[in-house]
């Protein structure tokens, strides 16, 4: 009897096994039908759009939100730049070029409030969810589809980012979209390849890097598959890189017009140089000594560093590969540390922090009640999408995705890593995820045992990496932020309380040491405040501001001398006009109105319309006895500020001498 119960049994758990696979095969089937793919979009929609108004109106109530910063702040003025024919200007673009005029188009047809950007960016969110979906579902199958939907809907990182002025957002929805579009464009030849081709080139113009994919994708497109010639596949790959091509051209078109053959962006080398050089030692964004880490600073460093170096002027790719050159210098000269930085890169890459830069997703986790909610997170699709790779039965659909997913990782880890940089390969962490249970019935009902050991050992390896602790950089920007928020709300205590864990945590943090130097001016203690500054000055060599703000107080301490020494020292690092401008005032001042007006005309001929150095050189044509040149300088400058009493002053002085 008890044998007979024990093979009853075993029956049962061997039927049991394939009545589950005809139960995902039954679901797939119903999902399959116009009716089912209509309920999948819907359940998808329906969880993308709650947990994206829940997040909204939670961390909204943060006392950052909205707030720019960095990056931020740098896409905003851009973007402004924009509407105002200011930007890109005449030079080479530096920086990836689509997202500042994204915001600017937004900035213009829906208003030009960062918080409405938001909003459109949770709608690429909930977008992206879906299209995460239909890809599952084009290389696994409906259910899969399903699940995969409904883990990108929930997953924390991208309800994050889409609440912040960064490109994060659009970027995975392009992607997602280009891999969609990429899949069928196998299948459905050359009007879905050019598709896939305007796709590829709106994410190159958004991420350099994913330029490493264009190779990628007209393989894909030219390998032989059934029911298709050669012409068609052909075809297809001339397709693809004309879409490209239409959207990329006008970028390179206008670096052409400023003077140099550059594709997309001349920053290449400095990223690289940013991510491999000998004193990074996080594998996170640690520039050389003398660069600032802040959007619009960057790319002067880099440039004046280099033409120190070499002794001349250089060209933005010749800059490009100079730092090119340095980086690969490390290599040869230290191979072992380069080769550690590597694997440090690599580790931090799959690591469960979510690497910080312009804002901190921990800080905001802490803050936000439905990001400390079980949401899916990278660490988790890590380990699940390994244990896929394992048990699913491969191909050709599923290789591509994996394959492009390397693709980017390793991109991302031969510069630097951030956790908003290796965003775009999460779309594919969820689709391998979502193939797990199915993956692993099938397995079981196989009896392949061996290979479930294997998935399981190689989930084990990936919780190990994934989990270790590796990073080693700071927050300390992230406090000066924060700092900086509190010192416009008027809240000196929390500013100063956020300056000091800033320099607990970098002491050459010179953005933290000139906002409590301007607190300590504001209490009228300028001896601490021109202590504060005199460090900024020496842990930031070469830089303007800290030089420009130690002049201001040395003038309010009547210290003429030490000011226009100063002011000196800021304009002989880098271009700064106000300190220029300051510098022709002391100069008038103290005597030598010759060099000041060399100064202000110096100005005036990179930006004509700048406002306080048309006052000043107004001024000082008035003071040498020259109405004549006054008149049309201070003209301007009423055109640009009407009601300024200095300049209406010397403008009514102006034309009583010239007798109109």
């Amino acid at each position: 009897m008890a044998a007979r119960a024990m093979h009853m049994s075993e029956e049962d758990s061997t039927s049991a096994r394939p009545a589950r696979l005809q139960s995902l095969d039954r679901l797939d089937a119903r999902l399959g039908t116009p009716r089912g793919r209509v309920l999948a979009l819907l359940a998808v929609l329906l969880v993308a759009g709650c947990l994206r108004l829940v997040y909204a109106a939670q961390v909204s109530e943060t006392a950052d939100h909205g707030r720019l910063a960095v990056d931020a702040l740098g896409y905003d003025r851009q973007a402004r730049g924009v509407l105002e024919g200011e930007w890109p200007g005449d030079e080479v673009f530096y920086q990836d070029a689509l997202y500042p005029f994204f915001v600017a188009a937004h900035y213009r047809f829906v208003g030009d409030e960062p918080t409405r950007v938001f909003t459109t960016q949770a709608l690429l969110g909930v977008l992206a969810a879906v299209l995460v979906g239909v890809l599952a579902t084009l290389v696994l199958s409906p259910s899969e589809g399903l699940l995969a939907g409904l883990l990108a809907a929930a997953y924390g990182p991208f309800l994050f980012y889409e609440q912040l002025l960064l490109k994060a957002a659009l970027s995975t929805a392009c992607l997602t979209a280009f891999l969609v579009a990429l899949v069928v464009a196998r299948r459905r030849g050359v009007p879905a390849a050019l598709g896939a081709g305007v796709l590829l080139g709106a994410c190159c113009l958004l991420r350099g890097n994913l330029l490493a994919l264009v190779p990628i994708a007209c393989l894909w497109l030219a390998l032989p598959r059934e029911g298709t010639g050669l012409g068609r596949r052909a075809g297809s790959v001339v397709a693809l890189l004309l879409g490209a091509g239409l959207v990329i051209s006008p970028v390179t078109l206008h670096n052409v017009r400023a003077g140099e053959f550059v594709l997309i962006t001349s920053q290449a080398g400095q990223n690289f140089y940013i991510g491999n050089n000998p004193g990074n030692d996080t594998g996170s964004y640690v520039p050389p000594a003398g660069v600032r880490g802040i959007q619009t600073f960057e790319q002067i460093d880099f440039a004046r560093l280099a033409e120190d170096e070499v002794g001349h002027a250089l060209t933005p790719t010749e800059r490009s590969r100079f730092w090119f050159d340095k980086a690969f210098a490390f290599f040869r000269d230290e191979p072992g540390a380069a080769l550690a930085l590597q694997w440090k890169k690599l580790a931090l890459f799959l690591n469960h922090l979510e690497v910080p830069d312009n804002a901190d997703y921990l800080t905001t986790r802490q803050e936000v009640p439905l990001l400390r909610a079980p949401l899916p997170t990278f660490s988790v699709l890590l380990v699940l999408a390994c244990a896929a790779l394992v048990l699913r039965r491969p191909t050709a659909d599923l290789g591509l995705v994996v394959a492009i997913g390397l693709t980017i990782s390793a991109t991302v880890v031969a510069f630097y890593v951030f956790s908003r940089y290796r965003l775009p390969v999460v779309p594919i962490l969820l689709v391998l995820a979502a193939a797990l249970p199915r993956a692993l019935l099938e397995a079981v009902d196989a009896r392949r045992f061996g290979r479930i050991g294997l998935a399981l050992g190689l989930a084990l390896v990936a919780t190990l990496v994934t989990s270790r602790d590796v990073w080693g950089g700071n927050r300390s920007m992230l406090h000066y932020n924060r700092a900086l928020f509190a010192h416009e709300d008027g809240d000196a205590d929390a500013a100063y309380g956020h300056i000091d864990r800033a320099l607990q945590e970098d002491a050459a943090n010179w953005y933290a040491l000139l906002l409590r130097a301007k607190l300590r001016e504001a209490e009228d203690d300028l001896a601490a405040a021109i202590h504060d500054v005199t460090a900024a000055c020496e842990a930031a060599p070469g830089a303007a501001i800290p030089r420009y703000e130690l002049g201001l107080l040395l003038e309010e301490l009547r210290d003429l001398e030490g000011a226009r020494a100063a002011y000196r020292d800021a304009v002989r690092g880098e271009r700064h006009d106000l300190a220029t401008t300051r510098l022709a005032d002391l100069e008038r001042r103290l005597g030598d109105p010759t060099t000041a007006r060399a100064l202000l005309e110096e100005v005036l001929a990179r930006r004509p319309q700048f406002f306080p150095a048309l006052r000043a050189l107004g001024s000082l044509l008035l003071e040498l006895d020259q109405p004549a040149a006054a008149l049309p300088i201070l003209e301007r400058a009423s055109e640009r500020r009407p009601d300024d009493p200095l300049v209406r002053r010397d403008l009514a002085s102006c034309r009583r001498l010239l007798g109109d």
